[in-house]
């Protein structure tokens, strides 16, 4: 492999590599974006071609989630300040292949 490609498959390798489980696996979808994720652990929202400068992002009732925004062709990790349930507006860079991803734990009772 030449140029960044390693970097790029290396950064995605951590990525996945920070679930628990080691894995991604598809998870039910809405119309404009792919999701992936361990069902009850995280998340990831693929965005793919499109390019939204907003999203409305829905937290899994029963728990609470910490946000980013990973630019995967830049490599980049923006952490969404704050522990977030419900469902919240989180700015996007209006880039495509742009994913969300909510790291989700337990609500404590």
């Amino acid at each position: 492999m030449e140029g960044e490609s390693p970097a790029r498959i290396g950064f995605l390798r951590e990525l996945v590599a920070a679930s628990l489980s080691g894995r991604v696996d598809a998870l039910p979808s809405q119309f404009d974006a792919v999701w992936g994720g361990v069902a009850g652990e995280f998340v990831l929202i693929h965005f793919g071609r499109d390019r939204p400068v907003i999203r409305d992002i829905a937290v899994p009732e029963g728990f609470v989630a910490q946000l980013a925004v990973i630019d995967g062709w830049n490599m980049t990790i923006d952490e969404v300040p704050g522990a977030h349930t419900g469902t919240m507006r989180v700015d996007l860079p209006g880039r495509q292949h742009v994913v969300v991803r909510m790291l989700l734990q337990p609500v404590a009772e």
